[in-house]
């Protein structure tokens, strides 16, 4: 049995300033460093926890959406296109 060194994995870790309940913004940042991590040959793009609604806790009932909803599916659509 012929050991093999599995390919390397390149992970592109984000780093985004989020404005108040600005998720339609949020999405166009998130898919552009998607675009770019995709261009850089990145396997996986890590964004912080709540970048995508900003942690509002006093908005989270306005700011919850469910998981198929489509601004949660876009990014993961732009990354699979990528």
């Amino acid at each position: 049995m012929t050991a093999t060194t599995p390919a390397p994995i390149t992970i592109a870790l984000a780093q985004l300033p989020v404005s108040k309940a600005a998720v339609d913004d949020h999405l166009q940042r998130h898919l552009a460093y998607i675009e770019r991590a995709a261009a850089l040959k990145a396997n996986v793009v890590a964004f912080p926890e709540l970048s995508l609604t900003g942690y509002e806790p006093a908005l989270l009932s306005r700011l919850a959406m469910p998981r198929d909803d489509a601004t949660i599916c876009r990014p993961h659509r732009c990354s699979r296109s990528q």
